[in-house]
């Protein structure tokens, strides 16, 4: 027997609902796990500590958007406590969300937010990012040899981070252009989702860096051999 439109749902109508919600939740989770293998070469270790967040968290209670927000979060989370990095961009992409370009930034905070709140309600600390990590993913992708993949963690060990407040995303992609000056902005831009001006800017402060590094690194060694002279 139909009900009439205006009349609200059953009981058993609204367990229905939510049960089938749950399924497909389930379903959804599972695509995930095997894009973020497939795709994304997360192991198996990661994705268990994927599932681990996931069961402490209620995400059945949220509004879909919210779900799809708090998934994002927890693969990221998941992938920093498994040090194996991953961006907000990345990690959006490999639960169904696209980036809105038009609303980028408020999207992107709107992550962090679920990121710091999910970490504080299960009372998680989040490691370090660690630049090597970010260099390695970006040079697979791009497909550079062992060679600028080396050059560019050399050039990142050199950079003074606190000194130079860049993040360590950012001195991922200066030093992998640094190694090699025919992998363009654009390139980068691609990999990491990252503006153009922001990674120019990151490009420029890594250069001048690393060339007040090697000017110190030089006259230190210039006045190691004249002290003997002199003396």
């Amino acid at each position: 027997m139909n009900r009439n439109n205006n009349s609200l749902p059953t009981r058993i109508e609204i367990n229905e609902e939510r049960d089938k919600r749950r399924e497909k939740a389930g379903e959804n989770l599972e695509v995930i796990y095997k894009r973020l293998k497939a795709k994304y070469k997360v192991s198996e270790a990661t994705i268990d500590e994927i599932k681990k967040i996931h069961e402490e968290v209620p995400l059945k209670r949220l509004a879909p958007k919210q779900q799809k927000n708090t998934l994002c979060a927890l693969v990221y989370i998941g992938c920093r406590l498994g040090k194996e990095s991953m961006t907000i961009k990345e990690a959006l992409f490999s639960v169904g969300l696209i980036p809105e370009l038009s609303n980028k930034e408020k999207q992107k905070e709107e992550i962090h937010k679920r990121i710091a709140f999910v970490c504080a309600d299960l009372g998680i600390r989040l490691p370090a990012a660690e630049v090597k990590e970010y260099i390695k993913r970006f040079c697979t992708k791009i497909g550079c040899s062992e060679k600028v993949t080396e050059r560019a963690n050399e050039i990142a060990e050199e950079i003074n981070n606190e000194k130079i407040s860049l993040t360590p995303i950012n001195i991922a992609l200066a030093a992998i252009n640094m190694a090699d000056r025919n992998i363009t902005v654009e390139q980068l831009h691609q990999i990491s989702g990252k503006s153009h001006i922001a990674i120019r800017n990151a490009i420029k402060t890594v250069n001048r860096e690393a060339n007040a590094s090697l000017f110190f690194y030089s006259k230190t060694l210039v006045l190691k051999y004249l002290s003997p002279l002199s003396g």
